[in-house]
């Protein structure tokens, strides 16, 4: 099958696991190769007409978010939770006179997720604590407990659905493609994980050449909040808007 013909998804792929095999690290290159071809046989395709070059290169963009002067209360909490899960870096810029502002940066549909699910959880998270601080009769200070409880229910809660995703995939390719040919995507897929966070971090440098690095703290005074935090976090369903599959927000 010439290039011309192949379905665009398709070529797009094909290019990036060619360009992945160029790479220094051979164990890298040797496994992108190995897909590509593995893809190429699979599919039909003369692996020679798939040019890298008429590809255009993954661009990582920025975009932002804008508060008053402060953030919401639920900002660092929510913040780890969108970078753990949606291939997003977060970067805290601005200042009280000009606005408070969150820059995110990544792949355009990524972004667009990442705000989603921000805005989505600020307003989940304060309407959660609502309920628990009227049902308790807690008063403001067991906040930072209740909501790092809600972060650790939650994270917990997406890195198992992550898991058992991935699990089930390869379980799937194993019965259709063989463990060895399953175990080489599996490797391939390690890899373009580790390569798209080096891209990432690559793109926040570029945005943001200056960063600096602070530490969060906070204090943890209600052990109570915290337990009914993390079992509150679990029951978060993160529901999608219009136009987005559910798939986007399982490990995204």
């Amino acid at each position: 099958m010439n290039a011309n013909t192949i379905p665009s998804p398709l070529l797009d792929k094909i290019a990036k696991l060619l360009r992945l095999s160029a790479s220094p690290n051979q164990h890298e290159a040797e496994l992108a190769l190995s897909k590509a071809k593995q893809l190429a046989v699979e599919n039909d395709i003369d692996l020679a007409s798939v040019s890298t070059d008429t590809m255009p290169e993954e661009i990582y963009e920025k975009d932002t978010v804008t508060f008053g002067k402060r953030k919401p209360v639920t900002g660092k909490f929510v913040i780890w939770i969108v970078e753990a899960h949606f291939n997003v870096s977060i970067v805290g810029s601005g200042s009280r006179e000009e606005g408070k502002r969150i820059n995110l940066i990544g792949k355009t549909n990524n972004i667009q997720i990442a705000i989603y699910v921000f805005h989505f959880l600020s307003q989940t998270f304060m309407s959660l604590w609502h309920k628990y601080q009227k049902d308790s009769d807690c008063s403001a200070r067991s906040r930072g407990s209740y909501f790092y409880g809600l972060y650790q229910g939650l994270d917990e809660k997406l890195t198992a659905a992550r898991v058992q995703a991935e699990s089930a995939k390869f379980s799937e390719l194993k019965e259709t493609k063989g463990a060895e040919a399953s175990a080489e995507i599996k490797n391939a897929y390690a890899l373009m994980v580790v390569s798209n966070k080096q891209k990432l971090s690559s793109a926040v440098e570029k945005y943001f050449p200056r960063i600096r690095t602070t530490n969060t703290t906070f204090r943890l005074c209600n052990d109570s909040a915290l337990s009914q935090g993390r079992i509150d976090g679990r029951n978060i369903e993160i529901k999608p808007s219009l136009g987005m599959r559910q798939s986007h927000l399982v490990g995204a």
